[in-house]
């Protein structure tokens, strides 16, 4: 009767001394997996919060309560406004401050009901009162 031949896993030079290479390096494996998920993850917050801040309308100035909300293309300056809960008493009328590629483009919009001038992207509102 014949005996079963052990199946052998050769060693390297620190494992055959008896240090514990494999367990050391795969947990070293899983911490680096686990910081480049994390990088991975930091970077994708990063790209959605410059995506949110490119897209960001402020209101400012003499209103009710000054606000920072997400652009819509519907929304105009009007509209802007009543989203922060409408013009204090004496404000006379509002600027568009713009940013281009030229620069900041100031755009001057009387408060009545005719305003319908649209925001863009990154446009801050300020109401000023008279």
């Amino acid at each position: 009767m014949s005996t079963p031949a052990l199946a052998t896993k050769s060693l390297s030079p620190l494992e055959s001394r008896g240090g514990a290479v494999p367990s050391v390096l795969a947990r070293m494996r899983a911490s680096t997996a686990a910081v480049m998920e994390d990088d991975r993850a930091r970077r994708a917050r990063a790209e959605e919060i410059a995506a949110y801040a490119g897209r960001r309308v402020a209101v400012t100035g003499a209103v009710r309560r000054p606000v920072v909300f997400m652009w819509d293309d519907r929304v105009t300056v009007l509209d802007a406004i009543a989203i922060a809960r409408g013009p204090r008493p004496g404000a006379s009328r509002a600027v568009v401050l713009r940013h281009t590629p030229e620069g900041v483009r100031e755009i001057h919009v009387p408060l009545d009901h005719e305003s319908t001038v649209a925001l863009s992207p990154g446009d801050e509102v300020r109401v000023l009162a008279a």
